[in-house]
């Protein structure tokens, strides 16, 4: 089935090492990802990549339940996710490009299949809020590494 993809390509200041860890660790994901409400993981044994979670997101008035897991995990270079429901599958990557020992590149990916026509008519009609809001993600997260803020609420 086709898949609906998003991407960008956008730099920080700051060093690999610190913007890998503000993509990676929870707590820091929700200070600049918006709608984010929890991240709950189906068990403690194991490496990261080996669990299952739960991905809670606002989404205008109700709050979205996903299943996720972890597709590739390479300190400083890769993060990779799955998070599905019913009617979508979403594979979201993270690639960090040190550019130098201040400046990182971060290119993001976002892969989108739906579980039927209908959903996929209304994925297709409404890709220019996904695009808005992973800009505005990402937008998000470079504003909370250089100045050390969150993002507006």
């Amino acid at each position: 089935m086709e898949r609906l993809r998003f991407t960008t390509s956008t730099p920080i200041n700051a060093a690999v090492e610190n913007t890998f860890d503000w993509v990676s660790n929870d707590r820091l994901k929700k200070l600049w990802m918006e709608g984010l409400v929890d991240i709950t993981y189906n068990g403690t044994n194991g490496s990261l990549q080996e669990q299952h979670f739960i991905y809670k997101v606002k989404e205008g008035r109700t709050i979205q339940e996903y299943t996720g897991k972890y597709l590739s995990i390479e300190k400083y270079s890769l993060i990779a996710f799955r998070l599905s429901d019913s009617k979508k599958v979403m594979d979201m990557y993270y690639q960090f490009e040190p550019l130098s020992e201040q400046t990182t590149m971060v290119h993001t990916e976002i892969d989108i299949e739906f579980s039927d026509e209908l959903t996929k008519f209304v994925g297709y009609s409404m890709k220019w809020f996904t695009k808005r809001s992973l800009l505005r993600n990402i937008q998000n997260l470079k504003q909370c590494i250089e100045t050390g803020n969150t993002y507006p609420v």
